[in-house]
């Protein structure tokens, strides 16, 4: 190779170098709170593959689908097929901050049990502090307001503002995937679980009293309801999508946890709720929002736990009404589709 044709490729390396850069500086801080059902998994690696989204911390939380300890093994699964950077992790409570609402065991045993898939080992470890305390060292830390995902139940974000109500003024906005408003919740009778609650999702239900705290302290709360995670079923397309895009470890393993997903004849009956969360952090236009002023009922006992109604006198927030089911499945596929091991994380 001659010495000139050498020294051309300097000017485009620096370029790529500043573009790098440059994406890292502008690269928006955001803490995921999650309680790590298989929605979450994938929710988590679509972030991974976003360079406009850095994650500065994950916290995982007990009330939901996932108990905290077996949760975080599957975590670091998770970070270690996506060749993440080292992101500190720490773990929430198991119980609510009000009541015992709870999924049941064996669904509980099904999500800590990883869908039957493999974990590897990781070397990978929580941090010795909880996961409250770690949202607020995150934040205090931080030069920047946070954003902060919330793929479960509230319980965790609820208890770092109850310990430090000035945090909030430091949170840029809460974005969850939380609440049923316009359409009606996705409770249902189950095996060790009996319901005639018709209104209320699951991540509001389990711990309705954190939900309120949060409504009551940010100002700037976004919700993801069932109203537009109902556009964006799982199905078996978007699996024969995300197979032909790509071959790496983590594109794999995001098909065959929603082919996990299927009923015993087949049919899917489940929905992307998490991952479209996730995607609205990114591509905010794939679904369309509107204000209004809610009110929950936070009484875990009452037979409307977890009710968010449409009121004159609520809390104002903007929560999602529709999505884009093309935009989502093309999107999250060829973020999915990339090679994470090749191209670095953030």
């Amino acid at each position: 190779m001659q010495p000139f044709k050498k020294y051309s490729y300097r000017p485009i390396y620096f370029s790529l170098l500043l573009l790098v850069t440059a994406n890292m500086l502008q690269a928006k801080p955001v803490i995921i709170d999650t309680d790590m059902g298989g929605d979450d998994w994938l929710a988590i690696l679509y972030i991974l593959a976003e360079p406009s989204i850095q994650i500065k911390a994950i916290t995982i939380n007990g009330t939901g689908l996932g108990r905290s300890e077996p949760s975080s093994n599957n975590l670091f699964h998770i970070l270690d097929i996506a060749c993440a950077d080292p992101i500190p992790v720490a773990l929430g409570s198991d119980q609510p901050r009000s009541g015992n609402n709870t999924f049941p065991n064996w669904i509980r045993d099904q999500t800590d049990d990883f869908q039957g898939l493999t974990v590897r080992h990781s070397n990978r470890t929580v941090k010795d502090i909880s996961a409250p305390q770690l949202i607020n060292q995150v934040i205090e830390k931080s030069d920047e307001r946070v954003t902060i995902l919330v793929l479960g139940p509230m319980t965790n974000l609820a208890t770092a503002l109850v310990n430090n109500p000035a945090l909030a003024d430091r949170i840029d906005r809460v974005v969850a995937m939380a609440g049923a408003i316009e359409t009606p919740g996705n409770l249902i009778d189950l095996p060790g679980f009996k319901t005639s609650n018709n209104t209320a999702e699951w991540n509001v239900y389990l711990d309705p009293k954190a939900m309120e705290i949060v409504m009551n302290s940010i100002n700037n709360l976004i919700l993801i309801p069932l109203d537009a995670t109902k556009d964006v079923p799982a199905n078996g397309d978007l699996v024969s999508r995300i197979r032909k895009s790509g071959h790496s470890e983590a594109s794999n393993f995001v098909a065959n946890t929603i082919e996990g997903w299927r009923e015993l004849d087949g049919r899917y009956s489940t929905y992307m709720w998490d991952p479209v969360a996730a995607m609205y952090l990114v591509r905010p236009e794939f679904i369309a929002t509107k204000k209004g002023r809610l009110t929950i009922d936070s009484n875990p006992d009452s037979i409307t736990a977890g009710n968010l109604t449409l009121t004159h006198n609520g809390t104002t927030l903007s929560y999602g009404v529709k999505a884009d089911q093309r935009s989502f499945e093309n999107s999250f596929v060829e973020a999915i589709s990339k090679n994470f091991c090749e191209s670095g994380q953030h």
